[in-house]
């Protein structure tokens, strides 16, 4: 009795220009989601806590500015949040070999167009909802869907066709993608590196400015 057998070879193919693992993958999905709470959050519990202890009154007596107490306040979030995605690098290669070699400028430059353009998304929302309590159970929500959704621990494609449009708004989809960019496991063209990164410092930038002058505003 002959029996015929079909021989199966899986072999990975590299998206980027060094070979995908699926550890590599996770990685930098969690840098990448690192920004997003780091930026979004921050501004949520500096102001939320601000608002809380009538801070901003007695600072809307001196001569500082909105956008000058926003950056001020935000200047301090940037410095431990850039520590933090090192720390992460850092103990992804010593405890799980990971073999990412990231181009460390372009990564720079990811890192401070996403953390400005999420903290900017953070104090519109506390813009708002004006309750910091409300506006954190608000972002937690958020937080829940981008990670389901953004393709942080899965590639966007292995969702279904009917719900991938929901990721394809998100930001921190995009900014996932620049850091796998920066570490060599996914292709985006210059022109479209270029202009997200634009898209997320400027955009970033200008509700940092109109949000707290805005917010700054209502705090009479």
């Amino acid at each position: 009795m002959n029996e015929d057998y079909i021989n199966a070879e899986f072999v990975e193919t590299p998206i980027g220009e060094s070979q995908e693992n699926f550890l590599d993958f996770i990685l930098t999905g969690v840098i990448g989601f690192s920004l997003l709470s780091g930026g979004m959050f921050s501004m949520i519990n500096i102001f939320g806590r601000y608002r809380k202890l009538g801070t901003i009154k007695r600072l809307k007596a001196s001569p500082m500015k909105p956008i000058e107490l926003t950056l001020s306040a935000s200047s301090t979030k940037l410095f431990l949040n850039l520590v933090s995605m090192f720390i992460i690098v850092f103990l992804g290669k010593i405890i799980f070999d990971s073999s990412l070699t990231f181009n460390w400028s372009l990564l720079v430059i990811v890192f401070f167009t996403s953390s400005i353009g999420m903290m900017g998304f953070g104090i519109l929302l506390l813009l708002l909802f004006k309750e910091p309590s409300v506006t954190i159970e608000i972002a937690s929500i958020l937080y829940f869907a981008m990670t389901f959704f953004s393709g942080v621990y899965f590639p966007v494609e292995f969702l279904p066709s009917s719900v991938r449009w929901v990721g394809n708004i998100l930001p921190v989809k995009y900014v996932v993608d620049l850091v796998r960019y920066t570490g060599n496991i996914k292709q985006i063209s210059l022109n479209a590196f270029v202009i997200i990164n634009l898209v997320l410092f400027v955009g970033g930038l200008s509700l940092l400015f109109v949000s707290s002058e805005v917010f700054l505003k209502e705090e009479k």
